[in-house]
């Protein structure tokens, strides 16, 4: 399955870093064993990142107003969090899946209430 998404690379916190890299339009895909955040540069992928299932401890998936976010809590602390973010309901389905793979999935509530 792929989803085009943006994927924020959080890092551990250290002296006088931003904490954080971001990828506007990668693309996440799931396969039968890892999680794969890429950017799709033709012919080549600039950035990739792999991480097994086996080495996500949670995902927390949170609602917004235009869509939602997912972050991936990782079981080396020292290696950081990363957040995949949709503009549509996609989040849902990776959630879904990250679940049949066997990943925790828990849920923050929505930040925005939608207005009528």
């Amino acid at each position: 399955m792929t989803f085009v998404c943006g994927v924020v690379l959080h890092r551990v916190k250290i002296p006088l870093d931003k904490g954080r890299v971001t990828w506007p339009w990668a693309r996440v895909e799931l396969d039968e064993s890892a999680v794969l955040a890429y950017t799709p540069v033709f012919p080549l992928r600039v950035w990739s990142l792999r991480v097994p299932y086996a080495e996500i401890s949670e995902a927390v998936k949170q609602p917004n107003f235009w869509g939602g976010k997912i972050r991936l809590r990782l079981n080396a602390p020292d290696r950081g969090d990363i957040s995949i973010v949709t503009v549509n309901d996609n989040y849902m389905k990776i959630a879904d899946t990250l679940r049949e793979k066997g990943v925790h999935v828990t849920a923050k509530p929505r930040i925005f209430a939608k207005h009528s």
